[in-house]
């Protein structure tokens, strides 16, 4: 009995890499909106379709929907931004937008050595994103040394996007 070689979905001559780009290009065929977020930083990670895949990550991270990489990836969503030189290169608008990004992103808080997130929601008088604090405790300790160092009062309330917490002038 002759069996049809069209009912075959796996081509035992191609290598694993192989498989992986074809599953990757389906991917790459289909609408971003279409594409989990996974999906998306995988596409970029392989350096495919960036044309449509940087933008819509870039999307994702201005509304602040950082998604949990591991175990798929070795690196984080910058260093796998960064590594697309030559896309950003010809690309000014979505360097800019990955700069602006870059510059909101996570900082060091020069008194703890915590690492402290930004909120990509909310943003302060000059148009930047506001620092987030995870507990309200955190909120006010920050706020009375600013205040013993500056002068500065400030007050403390909660994320409308019911992020953390946020200071704001007295």
């Amino acid at each position: 009995m002759d069996q049809d070689d069209g009912d075959w979905d796996f081509d035992p001559f191609l290598t694993a890499k192989d498989h992986k780009r074809i599953q990757l290009e389906a991917l790459s065929r289909r609408p971003t909106s279409q594409l989990s977020p996974l999906e998306l930083f995988k596409l970029v990670a392989a350096s495919i379709a960036l044309e449509k895949s940087i933008p819509a990550v870039l999307d994702l991270m201005e509304k602040g929907r950082f998604i949990d990489l591991d175990p798929d990836f070795l690196e984080d969503h910058w260093t796998l931004l960064e590594r697309q030189g030559s896309y950003f290169k010809g690309n000014p608008a979505q360097r800019s937008r990955l700069d602006h990004l870059k510059k909101m992103r996570d900082y060091r808080d020069a008194r703890s050595g915590k690492v402290s997130m930004s909120c990509f929601k909310c943003l302060d008088a000059r148009g930047e994103f506001k620092r987030l604090y995870e507990t309200r405790s955190e909120a006010v300790s920050s706020l009375e040394h600013r205040y013993s160092e500056s002068g500065v009062r400030l007050t403390v309330y909660e994320c409308k996007h019911k992020n953390g917490w946020h200071l704001t002038k007295a």
